[in-house]
């Protein structure tokens, strides 16, 4: 609002009619002037009102809309919720196959190692008979190749006796030939044996020679 107390003070300051006019009319003036500003700061502020209003009116309807898609948003979270908590179960569910199924895994490989040991307890079960064997059939060859010079002794000492034996018939002839033979030349040196003196003597080829010598 104006200050007009310098106007009303001028009004009873003024003596002719002419100041007095003059004041009132300068104090009526101020007022209106102040006046039309006050209705121009009012307006002004009406408008810069109604303008924040319909600002605030734009805000409420953008926080009502946020304020719906808040609600949907958390409608759509709690069935995001819903859904991770029945994924959750299921994840637990396939952790607890796993873990059952890693178990059973170990049990398996707990078996297959029995196995694998068994396995290997086998084979060098089976190494030490195939070692085994192999010594016997090293002996057994052993023995036949003993066998075979055996036998080879044998043959050789067979063929020895059998030439033995033909040796033997030969010098049983070659005997009784000898001994007939002497017995011929005993029979000549009975004849001789008042003309003179005889010796007998085997020459080279074993053939009995008689010596003889008349006595004088």
């Amino acid at each position: 609002m104006a200050d007009i107390s310098q106007y009303l003070e001028a009004i009873e300051e003024a003596v002719y009619g002419e100041e007095v006019r003059g004041s009132i009319h300068d104090a009526i003036q101020a007022v209106n002037e102040s006046a039309e500003g006050s209705a121009a700061a009012a307006a002004s502020s009406a408008s810069a009102a109604a303008g924040s209003a319909t600002t605030a009116g734009q805000k409420a309807t953008a926080a009502g809309n946020s304020a719906t898609a808040a609600a949907g948003s958390a409608t759509a979270a709690a069935g995001s919720a819903s859904t991770a908590s029945t994924k959750a179960g299921e994840a637990a569910q396939s952790a607890t196959n796993a873990s059952n199924s890693a178990s059973t895994a170990s049990t398996r490989a707990g078996e297959a190692a029995q196995s694998a040991t068994n396995a290997a307890s086998s084979a060098s079960a089976a190494a030490g008979s195939a070692t085994t064997a192999g010594q016997k059939a090293t002996a057994a060859t052993e023995s036949a190749t003993a066998a075979a010079g055996s036998a080879t002794t044998a043959g050789e000492k067979a063929t020895a006796a059998s030439n033995s034996a033909t040796a033997a018939g030969t010098s049983e002839a070659n005997a009784l030939a000898y001994k007939n033979e002497a017995k011929e030349y005993r029979d000549q040196a009975a004849g001789y044996a008042g003309q003179g003196a005889y010796s007998f003597v085997v020459d080279d080829d074993n053939y009995i020679c008689i010596n003889y010598r008349e006595d004088e």
